[in-house]
């Protein structure tokens, strides 16, 4: 406890997850606290996508705002 959230294991896989799968400056993130490591991930163009850890299925999620989750 007492640990910053982006230290904790579902953070450090969504980040290197999106670090993986995008070019160094081309999206901006923000933490989104609702949900394990929840990144949302922001191109220049203004579309959004939110990443996120699922604890119930043990693996990397993404959804489009207002879309349905999909695994990564």
């Amino acid at each position: 406890m007492g640990e910053s959230s982006t230290t904790d294991k579902p953070s450090l896989k969504v980040l290197k997850f999106i670090g993986d799968c995008f070019a160094s400056g081309s999206v901006t993130l923000k933490e989104c606290p609702l949900v394990p490591g929840g990144q949302i991930v922001r191109d220049k163009t203004g579309a959004e996508m939110l990443f996120f850890w699922s604890i119930e299925y043990e693996c990397l999620m993404h959804a489009d705002p207002g879309g349905l989750c999909k695994r990564a």
